[in-house]
């Protein structure tokens, strides 16, 4: 059966690790890249955070429910989470720095 709410859990998961994870590398970034202006490097961090989140879900979810369904639902959920997140990383991104170019 499938369960609507461990997919939005999933999704809300996998949302919050792109955007959280994609802030946290852009601030890292920019200090490091003072006045030079350079795109910001969140793949590394957020992909990682992303995987560790993935694996934690994916366990507690066989953990609580015995069964492999769950765990797949939430993974599914996390990857979409995860996608939404930095799809609105990306346009956030192209909005705001499309207006520095000349």
């Amino acid at each position: 059966m499938f369960d609507w709410n461990i997919l939005l859990l999933g999704a809300g998961i996998g949302f919050i690790s792109a955007v959280l994870g994609g802030i946290i590398e852009y601030q890292i970034g920019s200090k490091r890249r003072e006045g030079e202006g350079g795109l910001p490097s969140c793949m590394l961090l957020v992909t990682g955070g992303l995987g560790f989140i993935g694996i934690l879900v994916t366990g507690i979810s066989w953990l609580v429910g015995r069964e492999w369904g769950l765990p797949l639902v939430a993974g599914i959920g996390v990857g979409i989470g995860f996608f939404l997140g930095f799809i609105i990383l990306l346009a956030i991104w192209i909005l705001l720095f499309s207006r520095k170019s000349p």
